[in-house]
């Protein structure tokens, strides 16, 4: 076989990958409940990438979303998810989300309340950096990690509890938060 033929086979290859790959996932994203939706129809769960309407205050996430007549379960939150939504004051995440992503409400500066959900095991890195709105927290039994300034910025902060569960608590993880308390973990400060 000569070389000009191996790279037309080679290039007929990766075109076909390619089509393939934006075929496979061609409306995968759905939205619902003023949210936005990647579907893993695999295995039918669903992850939430964002605000379908930047108006929204209070989102309240649900632990299943229908779409075709397939069931999805919710179960995480994507990287950026909510980044900057500073008009979203209150969030309710069900207990099935197990995975918040990397900076999902980073300068989410009128957020004053979220339910955090049980089933989480970690925080992601900067997942609520520069909230400084918040003003308590109550981290659920259950996670072991605070990641990287996961709350760095959150200059309201006042009250957090912290569950025996947490093994570590990663550099920066409270940086810059300017209330004067003190950090005995586990526990309540």
């Amino acid at each position: 076989m000569r070389l000009s033929n191996i790279a037309f086979d080679v290039r007929r290859w990766l075109l076909s990958a390619i089509l393939l790959f934006a075929v496979s996932f061609s409306g995968l994203a759905q939205e619902a409940h003023n949210l936005k939706f990647e579907l893993d129809k695999k295995r039918k769960s669903a992850m939430v990438s964002g605000l379908a309407d930047s108006s929204v205050t209070r989102v309240v996430i649900p632990e299943t979303v229908t779409f075709g007549g397939v069931a999805y379960s919710v179960d995480s939150i994507g990287d950026f998810a909510f980044r900057d939504c500073s008009k979203l004051t209150s969030v309710t995440i069900p207990d099935r989300v197990v995975n918040i992503g990397y900076m999902a409400f980073a300068s989410c500066t009128g957020l004053t309340s979220i339910r955090l959900p049980k089933g989480m095991g970690w925080i992601s890195d900067g997942a609520f950096c520069r909230c400084t709105g918040l003003t308590s927290l109550t981290i659920p039994e259950g996670v072991g990690l605070i990641g990287r300034e996961s709350f760095a910025g959150c200059t309201g902060l006042t009250s957090i509890k912290i569950p025996e569960s947490v093994e570590t608590v990663c550099n920066w993880a409270f940086s810059d938060c300017t209330s004067q308390w003190a950090f005995p973990c586990p526990g309540t400060f």
